[in-house]
């Protein structure tokens, strides 16, 4: 049963490609967490480089006293400078900035402080050790990056957060993700809405790619034919996929998160030829529109 993560970034900064209002004030954040915490969404996502979105998830856990399970992440490290200190300073701002004294998932933000810098990884295990994390997990971009975590770090590594979504299939051929699933690795998936790309207008497609908007538009006559919203798509393609434990949703407003639940809720279901004409129109798309590092707009 997939169960969904609220993605708190929104909350400390403004992002997306058509969030329009920027990051919303305390009061609405909080409406935010409450409709998260009553619609059973246990589990959060955060970084300490989401501006003050820990702080406001500690605040908010401090004043209501409604709790939930945290995800959050190291910023990426200076390599010039003392690196364990650099997480230690990390994991105690997250702690008090959480008010909680355990995070559920302590993730490295960037990929390479794993790789370049093994006694961080041995830093968090000494932490797990000591009860104040329950799972070491990484935020990826790149089929290559969880090839490696297989290859050497299976035993260590109990989650990660992949970029998944009906134009990212990267992560669908060959066994991937099943093989990470048989090592007992968590599998979250994140930019289900690609940061708001599908909902874009042509002039912002056009400047990340001249074919963004011909995706798009297979993708819209697909929803048309099915008689569903283009939401509902995004949101069944990525519930099918059977290795995906976590989907992590952001918003603007407490209004888009009942929505996005509601939608979640709903059971669609694609047929084998509905499957296959995704398949044959979206699973060679171009890395510049489906990674939001590469976007010019």
């Amino acid at each position: 049963m997939k169960q969904l993560i609220l993605g708190t970034v929104q909350l400390g900064l403004d992002y997306g490609i058509n969030n329009k209002k920027g990051k919303p004030s305390s009061e609405k954040a909080f409406d935010i967490l409450n409709t998260a915490h009553d619609n059973g969404i246990n589990l959060v996502d955060t970084a300490s480089a989401y501006g003050d979105s820990e702080k406001i998830i500690g605040n908010f856990i401090k004043d209501t006293k409604k709790n939930f399970k945290i995800s959050t992440k190291i910023p990426k490290l200076n390599f010039d400078k003392d690196i364990l200190e650099q997480v230690k300073i990390s994991f105690e701002n997250s702690i008090n900035n959480l008010k909680v004294s355990v995070i559920e998932y302590y993730l490295f933000h960037n990929f390479n402080d794993l790789v370049l810098k093994p006694e961080t990884i041995d830093y968090l295990c000494k932490l797990k050790s000591e009860g104040v994390i329950n799972n070491i997990g990484v935020s990826i971009y790149d089929v290559p990056e969880l090839e490696l975590i297989l290859k050497e770090y299976k035993d260590l590594i109990n989650f990660i957060q992949i970029p998944f979504n009906i134009f990212d299939q990267r992560w669908i051929k060959g066994n991937l993700l099943e093989n990470a699933k048989e090592a007992g690795i968590e599998i979250g998936a994140r930019s289900v809405y690609l940061q708001g790309l599908f909902f874009a207008d042509k002039r912002k497609m056009d400047k990340i790619h001249s074919k963004t908007f011909y995706y798009v538009s297979k993708l819209n006559e697909l929803c048309k034919l099915k008689n569903i919203s283009k939401e509902e798509a995004l949101f069944s393609y990525v519930k099918e996929q059977l290795f995906i434990d976590y989907i992590l949703i952001g918003c603007e407003n407490k209004e888009q998160l009942e929505q996005n639940i509601k939608i979640f809720n709903k059971e669609v279901k694609f047929t084998n030829i509905e499957r296959e004409c995704i398949c044959n129109n979206f699973s060679d798309i171009e890395k510049d529109i489906i990674d939001p590092r590469r976007w010019k707009y």
